[in-house]
């Protein structure tokens, strides 16, 4: 059992096929190794999983795919990009998931498209002069009324009335609240 990567590489000179395979060391380094075979262009990286189980995981993909396989010698599928990557997904999913159940059987695992990036509320607490975790926990409290001036203010930014400048604290943003 060893920790790595289950990654799926594509190659213009292999139109159609997939390369599904595992690294303990970076995906791209092992990209790069694989273009110095022969083949005419490099491996693009279309996606890659961080495994506890790396062996287990490609095993899992493997089978899911295995009609797919054009040489049982080789690592090679002919499927679609897309296919190949909601099934390292799903068994990534499923392997984590089997490790937390029997690890932290209390626990679930929530995906969730409403996550907000670090650096805002870092950047904003620092013009603020609190701590971060307080400026997350301030959106709590606002009423939809107290959010539009804000969301009229990012429309704004994307489509490129009136962009906003955040400046970024030189400290850094290691201040604990009080």
């Amino acid at each position: 059992m060893s920790r790595g990567y289950v990654y799926i590489l594509t190659n213009e000179a292999m139109p159609g096929l997939v390369k599904i395979g595992k690294t303990t060391r970076s995906v791209e380094q092992r990209a790069a190794e694989l273009t110095h075979t022969g083949i005419p262009f490099p491996f693009d990286v279309v996606a890659q999983a961080y495994s506890p189980d790396c062996s287990e995981l490609e095993q899992w993909v493997h089978g899911q795919l295995s009609d797919c396989r054009v040489n049982t010698q080789r690592e090679f599928f002919l499927c679609d990009v897309l296919k190949a990557e909601r099934i390292l997904e799903q068994a990534h999913r499923e392997q984590v998931t089997v490790w937390l159940q029997d690890f932290l059987p209390d626990h679930i695992i929530e995906r969730s498209e409403m996550t907000l990036d670090t650096s805002v509320p870092c950047i904003m607490a620092t013009h603020v002069d609190l701590h971060p975790v307080q400026v997350i926990d301030a959106y709590s409290y606002m009423l939809p009324q107290e959010m539009a001036p804000a969301i009229k203010r990012m429309q704004d930014h994307i489509s490129g009335v009136k962009k906003m400048e955040w400046l970024r604290p030189a400290d850094g943003f290691d201040r604990v609240p009080e």
